[in-house]
């Protein structure tokens, strides 16, 4: 079954099937549930064998345990069963899977975390990013990497957002996640599909006010960390405009040895002002 037919508004991880199970084996007759990864709760009803939700589909307590062994997933419950979210990409060759946290989901990109979690949530760890681009007055920003919505969600609370990614499903799997809807009728962003190499060459000179570059790892996209793509950066940030990269953790071996990449290849671009915010795991600079 292609993930993107599925109609359905039931997701759930193994968060939410551990609350069931434990209903379940306390021998209750019903409880709340969220069936959209923690926004809200539905009502559903429990027996020791199954559990029935609002539309009459029922799944099983072996059913709710398999998600116990793949942590990793969500799940639409559809046809009374189980179906893992994940979409495959034919533009990048890589597997997207809607990752569950204790808050919002983040994703998995071929094995690649898109949001840091340990000791923090992807909702944190985007406020930290925006954070770092300092206070936003005016103009217009650029996202460089959509992902799954957050960063374009919080940039467009203080200004006009233009958020790119290379990859289609990045954007199928964001309509799929109950926590990057609102960015869909937001009209302060504004996504385009394509690779940012390429869209960046559209964009007039000095056309932003800020730029948060955010990119897939280097393994994934050792092409967004190279001279030639931050003197692209540079063009079309305005004199006096502010950029912030994030790069990872900059205390780990392969980290370290980035940022130091990174930091050398921005000053030959002409940034100023190379400042490390480790806290965000990233550099700012200035133009």
């Amino acid at each position: 079954m292609n993930i993107t037919d599925i109609i359905s508004n039931m997701i759930i991880s193994h968060f939410q099937a551990k609350e069931i199970l434990v209903a379940m084996q306390a021998k209750k007759g019903g409880m709340r549930v969220s069936l959209d990864l923690g926004l809200t709760t539905t009502p559903l009803l429990l027996t020791k064998n199954d559990v029935t939700f609002p539309d009459g589909q029922k799944l099983t307590v072996k059913q709710l345990q398999r998600t116990l062994r793949h942590e990793n997933k969500c799940y639409f419950v559809v046809d009374n069963d189980l179906e893992a979210i994940n979409i495959y990409s034919e533009t990048t060759d890589w597997m997207r899977t809607l990752y569950p946290t204790k808050t919002a989901p983040t994703t998995l990109v071929s094995g690649f975390l898109m949001h840091r979690i340990k000791n923090t949530d992807p909702l944190t760890d985007t406020k930290g990013k925006v954070a770092a681009l300092g206070k936003i007055q005016h103009g217009i920003i650029l996202d460089t990497s959509f992902g799954i919505g957050y960063t374009a969600m919080e940039l467009a609370k203080v200004g006009k957002v233009i958020s790119v990614d290379i990859d289609p499903a990045a954007l199928e799997l964001s309509k799929i996640n109950p926590w990057s809807s609102p960015l869909f009728s937001n009209k302060n962003i504004e996504v385009r599909v394509g690779d940012i190499e390429e869209v960046v060459d559209t964009f007039s000179e000095g056309q932003f006010s800020h730029i948060l570059h955010d990119p897939p790892t280097f393994k994934l996209a050792g092409e967004l960390y190279s001279l030639a793509f931050y003197d692209k950066l540079y063009r079309i940030l305005k004199s006096g405009g502010v950029l912030f990269h994030y790069i990872g953790d900059p205390n780990s071996e392969l980290g370290f040895g980035v940022t130091k990449g990174v930091v050398e290849r921005l000053k030959k671009a002409g940034f100023r002002n190379i400042e490390r915010k480790e806290n965000a795991f990233g550099v700012i600079c200035v133009k």
